[in-house]
């Protein structure tokens, strides 16, 4: 009877120590989120660096009009969807950095691909932070922009030109060696 009482012993032993590695190791992935610093994010799928986009005019859900004429001295289009898992993940950091950057010379625009009633969250989380468009895929601002993925931001300056793209406001504002463009 006592072999039996410790072997049953050992073994609930074993499983918690199994339990106690297993936690640690999950912990540990946690904290791996996002890709290695070294990794590359292709670009994204948007209005290349150094072309303007289409004019537009569309309609914010706070009842203004944005247009091509209300670019200011820069201006960030941001492109989300209500159905892209990557957009809900990132927007508490997007709300935050767009948070800290807020200026009287710039404009945030997030632009909320998707339906209405769909996008309800996603819209109230972003109006926090700037202006939102809400429009269908084949919408006025995605088309003029080209957005093809999600998220996608675009840096604009006043005169329409955009300086920068990327998949976050990191990335958008860390400037890369092909989008440096020096006058001639």
């Amino acid at each position: 009877m006592a072999i039996l009482v410790a072997a049953v012993s050992l073994i609930g032993a074993l499983c918690l120590l199994n339990l106690l590695l297993a936690i640690g190791i999950i912990r540990r992935l946690r904290g791996q989120s996002g890709p290695p610093p070294s990794a590359e994010l292709p670009p994204a799928k948007i209005v290349p660096v150094g072309s303007t986009p289409a004019p537009f005019a569309v309609k914010l859900t706070n009842g203004d009009t944005f247009s091509s004429d209300d670019l200011r001295e820069w201006t960030i289009v941001a492109f989300f969807s209500d159905t892209c898992p990557a957009c809900k993940e990132g927007l508490p950091a997007f709300s935050r950095m767009a948070k800290t950057l807020h200026r009287d010379d710039q404009t945030i625009v997030s632009v909320v691909v998707g339906e209405d009633e769909t996008s309800a969250d996603l819209v109230r989380a972003l109006e926090t932070v700037g202006a939102v468009a809400v429009e269908p895929l084949d919408g006025p601002l995605a088309r003029a922009f080209q957005a093809q993925q999600f998220p996608s931001l675009c840096l604009l300056n006043a005169s329409g030109t955009v300086v920068a793209t990327g998949w976050d406001l990191d990335s958008l504002l860390k400037p890369r060696p092909e989008d440096i463009r020096l006058p001639v």
